[in-house]
Formats: structure tokens, sequence, C-alpha cells
């Protein structure tokens, strides 16, 4: 056993990486086998990309296709922008070990189902256009499990013709009602409601802000008929119906809808959109991390336009390409890795969104539901 190598693994369980890098550093001095490069790469690469590329083609010098020395290899190219290189990489270690497609949860076996297909390559959803430039790739598996669902490698282009930015092969739509129902009833950890206590009105308090800000900026919304997309729980209908809006909430994952209906008594729905939007008009249509999460925006959009009342407000929040958090993260803004998301918008993409489904922004904040967040309120143009 190298002598740096727990106090290596200890710091890397901690997340003191610096620390954890320093030992992995003191591990390579002493001639570790290719299994143990691999794992040096794969955390030195978080501040040496360079030098990971190095160890992990060491380590495939000695063990030609080891799967954790090209995922190490891939990341540490993904890292330095060089992501048409990583790619086959990345498919090549997911291929060879279903570990690596599962890594998230601790429960996962050491050899899941090796994950061996990939959906095909669409063009750009809101202009048309097939021409792309890769943005970033890499495996989502490690910030949220696919289940064994959708593609665990996740590359992102950004379209040479609107700038819209999104995922080059996203699942077909009957593939993400799948993965939405494996994690609520597989991620007990992330996907439960709150418990009673401080956390749930915590959350509540949260939700409460929200609604007396859409009551500042849209008054006579006061009292009128709101649609959630996406609205999980129902935390937020349940104020938003305590505030006096009369509420319906739309659902994917059958057990979140359940526990809003039998918990606070909510018209809460179980079912997709578009196919199961509930018909206008609407004074409130709010979608809190949901637009991102659409193959086509542009539709969903134009459809829940077409459900505002004259005068009605479209209440979104989304992961922001140019929120300065995401330019601090970069490579590891965890929002890459969500298996779900599939666009991502920036300031000019979102607003000409909006613009195409004739709806003009009147307001933007930061929000506070995810790391690196805007909410948007619009109306009619």
């Amino acid at each position: 056993m190298h002598s740096q190598l727990t106090p290596a693994r200890a710091a890397r369980a901690r997340g003191a990486f610096a620390d954890s890098v320093r030992h992995y550093l003191a591990v390579i001095e002493e001639a570790p086998p290719p299994e143990i490069l691999a794992e040096a790469a794969e955390v030195i690469g978080r501040f040496r990309p360079r030098g990971a590329e190095a160890l992990a083609r060491r380590a495939l010098e000695a063990r030609p296709h080891l799967p954790e020395a090209s995922h190490a290899l891939a990341e540490a190219l993904a890292r330095q922008g060089r992501h048409p290189e990583a790619t086959p990489l990345f498919r090549d270690a997911v291929a060879r070990s279903g570990r690596l497609a599962e890594l998230k949860d601790a429960g996962t076996p050491d050899e899941a189902p090796p994950w061996t297909h990939r959906y095909a390559d669409v063009d750009c959803p809101a202009c048309g256009a097939a021409g792309s430039t890769p943005v970033h790739v890499g495996n989502a598996s490690r910030v949220q499990r696919c289940f064994g669902v959708v593609d665990p490698v996740k590359l992102w282009v950004r379209c040479d013709g609107c700038g819209l930015t999104r995922v080059a092969n996203p699942p077909p739509d009957d593939r993400l009602p799948a993965w939405y129902e494996a994690a609520y009833d597989r991620s007990p950890d992330t996907h439960n409601p709150p418990a009673p206590g401080p956390g749930l009105y915590g959350e509540l308090l949260k939700h409460e802000s929200q609604v007396l800000e859409l009551l500042e900026r849209a008054p006579a919304s006061r009292g009128g008929r709101l649609l959630e997309i996406g609205c999980s729980f129902g935390l937020f209908l349940a104020v938003a119906r305590y505030h006096g809006f009369d509420c319906v909430g739309l659902e994917l994952a059958r057990a979140a809808a359940d526990w809003g209906r039998s918990t606070f008594g909510l018209d809460v729905r179980h079912g997709s959109c578009p196919a199961d939007l509930p018909e206008g008009p609407f004074d409130v249509i709010v979608g809190f991390e949901v637009i991102e999460h659409f193959s086509r925006p542009d539709a969903i959009l134009a459809l829940l336009a077409e459900r505002l009342r004259p005068g009605g407000v479209l209440v979104l929040s989304t992961p922001c390409l140019d929120h300065p958090y995401h330019l601090a993260a970069g490579y590891d803004d965890p929002m890459w890795s969500v298996p779900g998301h599939l666009v991502y918008f920036d300031r000019a993409t979102l607003r000409a969104s909006l613009a195409r489904a004739g709806l003009r922004e009147v307001h933007r904040a930061f929000s506070d539901r995810h790391l690196g967040s805007v909410v948007v309120l619009s109306s009619h143009a």
C-alpha cells in the first residue's frame, strides 16, 4: 500500500481537494500501478489538467483501454476545451465500465451494466441550423445518477446560427419520464419532500418571498388563476393558494404529484408538457428550473404564451450561462451534468426565445433556487 494513498483518499472524500492533490503527488513518486495513476489523474485534473492528461496517458501506456484511465484522460482534455478529443474517450469508458456510468450513488454495484448506445444528433430546435460548436462534455453521472435510462455522456454545443446552447443528442421524449420516476423513487436523499421541521418551514418561507415578489411586480394577478409546470411536491402552489391564487400544477413524477395532492389538497395533475398542459387562460404561469428540461423550449414557450390571459405574466427561473457563478465555476458547474437538462440559456438567447413566443422580459433577478440561475418575469409583447 502506498503510504500517501490513504490520506489522499480521505482528503478527497471530505472535499479537501488541495490536500488530496498534495498527497496524490506524493503517491505518484512511489511508482503506483495504472489504476492508482488514473485515480490520481481524476483528482489532479481539477487543478492541473495538463498534468492529469500526462498521468492518464502513462496509465494507458501501461494498461491500454483501462476504463478509469480513459475517463481521467477524457476529463483532462475536456477541462482544456478539447471536447472532440474527450467525447469518444468518455464513451469508451462508460461502455467498458458500468460503474463509471453510475458514479453518484454510494450503493451502486462495482459493475453496473455498461452504457453502450447513444441518441441521434439533432438540429437546433430554435432556428433549425445544423452547424454547432462543442462547448462542454462530461459524465453526468458524476453529479446525478442516470439509472441506465439516459446517456451519461453529455455533449453540449452552441448553435452557430442563433447561439442557443443545448445537448447535441437529447434523449427521445419517451425516455425522460422514466428517468424522473427513477430519480424520485431511487434517490431519496435529493428527491424527497422536506420533513416537517426547520427544513420544510424554510422552504415555505422562500416560496412566500417569491409569491410576495410576484404580487409586487404584477399586482393585477392577485387572486387569479395560476399554473405551475413541473411543480414537484407543490410547495410553491401551497403558498400561492394561501395568498389567494386559484392554483393548478402539472408534474411528471407521479410520487411528487401524489404527495402534493395528499398533503396540501392541491390540484396537482400527473402528466407531461405539452401533452397534458391544462387549458387556460391563466393570470400567472410559473416554471421554476423547468424550461431547460425541454429539447424544444421555443415550442413550450409558445404554448405557455397562448394560455396566458392578456396582461398575464410568465415567471421562469433557469440556469444562465453568463451568470457570474457559472463563469466562475466553469467546467465544475453542476448544472452541466443534470441528466434532464437539455438547453442552457444566456440573457440574449432567453430574450430571443421569449420574443419568438410573443413575450417580452419585464424583470430579471438572481434566483435562490439553484446555483447560477436567474428568475425572469415576462408578459405579452
